[in-house]
């Protein structure tokens, strides 16, 4: 019977885990791969960009479509979550008494 890699396998759950750097590395055909296998977070705008934020593994992913051409025209990935700010400014928390 074969076993799964990272359950009583010989290759840890890590060794599976993509890390942002080798994301970066990708070509743009895989970043979009990749990027459905992601979960979406949420989504924010700017004056010609929608970005939407997505989580995958141990990092985030902004996909930048540009609103006047109507494609993805930029992948940004990263682990710092002090990224994740312009996120935070648009979540409103209600004040309970």
């Amino acid at each position: 019977m074969e076993q799964e890699p990272g359950v009583n396998g010989s290759q840890s759950l890590n060794e599976y885990l993509m890390q942002f750097y080798e994301f970066q590395q990708l070509d743009y055909p895989h970043m979009m791969e990749e990027t459905d296998r992601a979960v979406c977070l949420m989504g924010r705008s700017d004056e010609d960009y929608l970005i939407m934020l997505y989580q995958l593994d141990s990092f985030y992913i902004e996909v930048f479509f540009h609103r006047d051409l109507q494609e993805i025209t930029k992948f940004r990935a990263f682990d710092d979550t002090a990224m994740l700010e312009p996120y935070l400014e648009t979540i409103e928390i209600p004040f309970a008494a």
